[in-house]
């Protein structure tokens, strides 16, 4: 039934309820005429079977309350001699009403300007982060190139002393305990002479304790606590081994007592150290940022150009 004929049926005496009966009381009386017109004991071509569609289709208008809004506003005017207005007409019973479509992005040039100035300051940002990685490597390297490498020993803080020797034919300092026995012999001495044996120069004493046959001598760097990691080793030339404290590392991680590493040193100031570590992880991570914000630039510089250019002339920003 279409809207304009509302106003010739009254729905309401379909249902055998009054113009301000409840949604409850529509519903009942529905039910109670449904089960008694239902075409299935009568036949869709029945007189019963037209009465049915007549209760349905008066019960969909009533039973929704925007519909019963605008049935009743009809059915008003045409009271009051005024021509009914133009309503939605009812949807069949049963059906699902359509979603509203979800918005779209309206491109305006505003937009596509924004998009096209993101594109290149994404560039730009890409090309000077490239630019900062080159300078960075070039100065690491000339920075390597000014500093000697040598091997060292990581030597920890405890006990409250410790002594590192290097013998001629080490690649890097031993760092052994002080033994009671002659701890107090080291007093506040920060270099000592040792003894070690040939075969086995991890095995050390005082030279005036050492038997005849630990023939092998070397100067000893006392290792005080005085921090919770340190770094011993030889600078070429020098007598006993230098220690410093732990330096700054690029990699981080634990340093193990007794480990061995490899270290940098300024010949200039020996206690100016720096591991020699690899920077290829973090290089890659820096390259990695700086080509993906190369590379997007331009594709969010060119979305843009292809919107701006498909944007009708007069669209208002």
């Amino acid at each position: 039934m279409k809207t304009r004929d509302w106003a010739d049926v009254d729905f309401y005496a379909a249902l055998g309820v009054a113009s301000d009966a409840r949604p409850e009381e529509i519903s009942a009386a529905y039910r109670t005429l449904a089960k008694q017109l239902h075409p299935d004991r009568f036949g869709a071509q029945s007189a019963a079977g037209a009465r049915f569609v007549e209760v349905t289709t008066a019960y969909e208008v009533l039973s929704d309350s925007s519909r019963r809004h605008d049935y009743d506003a009809i059915r008003a005017r045409r009271v009051a001699g005024e021509a009914p207005s133009v309503v939605a007409a009812p949807r069949p019973m049963g059906t699902v009403p359509r979603p509203p479509a979800a918005p779209t992005t309206r491109w305006t040039p505003r937009r596509a300007r924004a998009a096209i100035a993101g594109g290149v300051l994404c560039a730009i940002g890409g090309i000077a982060f490239g630019v900062f990685i080159l300078s960075l490597q070039a100065s690491e390297r000339r920075d390597r190139a000014a500093r000697t490498e040598v091997y060292a020993t990581i030597a920890h803080g405890e006990p409250d002393a410790r002594l590192a020797y290097q013998p001629a034919t080490a690649q890097r300092p031993y760092v052994a305990d002080v033994p009671a026995s002659f701890a107090g012999a080291i007093g506040d001495a920060r270099e000592i002479q040792v003894a070690f044996r040939p075969d086995a120069a991890d095995r050390m004493t005082l030279v005036d304790l050492a038997p005849e046959t630990w023939t092998g001598r070397a100067t000893a760097t006392v290792v005080h606590a005085v921090g919770p990691v340190q770094i011993t080793f030889l600078v070429p030339g020098a007598a006993a081994p230098t220690v410093v404290d732990e330096p700054d590392r690029t990699n981080g991680g634990r340093l193990f007592d007794g480990a061995q590493v490899r270290v940098l040193f300024d010949p200039d100031d020996p206690t100016d150290v720096r591991l020699a570590e690899s920077t290829a992880g973090r290089d890659l991570t820096f390259w990695f940022v700086a080509v993906k914000l190369m590379v997007a630039g331009p594709i969010l510089a060119g979305f843009g150009a292809t919107r701006l250019r498909r944007t009708p002339r007069g669209t208002r920003d």
